[in-house]
């Protein structure tokens, strides 16, 4: 039986009153609202304005008979689904095909037989509220794809952007700190510090700096500066260094950390060289077209040692080395010669058979005493490395 608690809608189309009186009995129930219709034209009206769940249609109709209104219902895309069955006094198989292909679903003969008439009606309703359930099922299925799609499409967008922030971050870190340094920082929240047996440490520093910033704007300062230390990054990446930081205008990088390797005092010293000889260059180009009129030149100084390498603090991570072996590489740059490549003889003993040094005898540095100082000239030709 259908749900006793949901009403239909039901067109009875008929063109002879007294049919349509009697089905009108035998469907008199609260869960059925009968429409009325006697004619085709006035049953498409009816159709096309009213949602009904069944429709009872006379085959033999003046002017439209049953199958051209069932054809037409079922044409158009808003009333297709609607159940017709057929009531006529004809029994001719032909005829019962030709409605079944007109759209028709089932059939009710005349004279009407009143449980047939119930039971036929009531299983199309429950064929119709089937088919509903179903369609608003699949709709809801659908909806639920389609957000579950919006909800992955935004998911998908989330997770690129978030991608790209942790890129831009991990970029940055890297920008900060080594990338042993900042794998372990990822990994573990700390950074513990690392004694290294041998390392080599350089400082540079800019001749008369004081003075020729007094000359220069604030905005032309820092180009040059930002142009100088550029090319500076460019060079110890090439040799494998690493940058540890800048102060003012001196420069501080190292050798051998935080990777240790046995290359750390040659790779120094040659991009020590690959650095004042671009300022030499820059210098004989703004000579030769007097296009500038505040030369830079460097100093530059390196030592080989132990030393610690480590971060510390909590806060704008800095990864730094500590050691007398960084203090004295910062007296060989402070006790050198503008334009040339002041090494120590702990440095000199690693180097000595790949370039050509020149000894300077023992220079007092300061709060160091006499140290033994060497000159680096030039790479020795057709030595390996």
């Amino acid at each position: 039986m259908t749900n006793a608690n949901t009403t239909h809608n039901i067109l009875i189309v008929d063109d002879v009153p007294n049919n349509i009186k009697i089905l009108a009995n035998i469907l008199n129930g609260d869960n059925y609202k009968l429409f009325f219709a006697m004619n085709g034209c006035d049953a498409l009206d009816k159709i096309a304005n009213t949602p009904f769940d069944l429709i009872l249609l006379d085959v033999m109709m003046p002017e439209m008979d049953g199958f051209e209104v069932c054809q037409q219902t079922k044409n158009n895309p808003e009333t297709t689904d609607i159940p017709v069955i057929f009531i006529t006094a004809l029994s001719d198989t032909r005829d019962k095909v030709k409605g079944f292909a007109a759209g028709g679903v089932d059939y009710i003969t005349k004279p009407f037989q009143s449980q047939e008439v119930l039971a036929r009606v009531d299983t199309h309703l429950q064929l119709r509220n089937s088919q509903k359930s179903l369609k608003s099922n699949n709709l809801y299925l659908q909806n639920e794809i389609e957000e579950r799609k919006r909800v992955e499409k935004r998911l998908e967008r989330s997770l690129i952007e978030l991608s790209e922030e942790k890129q831009k971050a991990d970029n940055l870190l890297l920008n900060i700190l080594p990338v042993k340094i900042a794998a372990e920082l990822k990994n573990t929240a700390k950074i513990e510090p690392v004694h290294f047996d041998s390392a080599s440490v350089m400082f540079t520093d800019f001749v008369d700096f004081t003075r020729i910033a007094e000359q220069l704007s604030p905005r032309t300062l820092i180009g040059k500066l930002d142009y100088y230390f550029s090319f500076f990054d460019e060079v110890i990446e090439k040799y494998n260094l690493e940058k540890l930081k800048t102060i003012g205008d001196s420069y501080m990088c190292a050798g051998g950390i935080p990777t240790p390797n046995d290359t750390h005092s040659y790779d120094i010293v040659m991009a020590a060289l690959k650095i004042q000889d671009f300022f030499s260059r820059q210098c004989r180009r703004s000579i030769k077209s007097q296009s500038e009129s505040h030369n830079f030149a460097i100093r530059i100084g390196i030592n080989s040692g132990s030393l610690i390498g480590g971060v510390i603090g909590k806060k704008k991570f800095v990864y730094d080395v500590w050691g007398d072996t960084v203090n004295i590489a910062s007296r060989m740059e402070s006790s050198g010669v503008p334009g040339r490549v002041n090494i120590s003889r702990s440095t000199y003993l690693l180097v000595k058979n790949h370039f050509e040094c020149e000894y300077r005898g023992k220079i007092v540095a300061k709060n160091k005493g006499p140290i033994e100082m060497y000159f680096v000239n030039a790479v020795i030709k057709n030595q390996k490395k």
